[in-house]
């Protein structure tokens, strides 16, 4: 009886550690998403403000 209980709770152990480990899988993989959105963004914003500057140098040569 005391066997069952214990391999019961190794069960709820191992459920438990499998959600914990899943969640923290989905964390990171939010986690690196927003980074990479975040550093696409300032790739654009960086290639924007070089245009503009072009432009404005380009405009001012004529």
């Amino acid at each position: 009886m005391f066997k069952k209980k214990s391999e019961n709770f190794g069960e709820l152990d191992w459920l438990v550690d499998e959600k914990k480990s899943v969640k923290l899988y989905k964390a990171w993989k939010w986690i690196l998403c927003a980074i990479l959105f975040i550093d696409v963004q300032i790739n654009i914003l960086y290639d924007l403000q070089i245009l503009i500057l072009e432009r404005c140098i380009t405009k001012q040569k004529f």
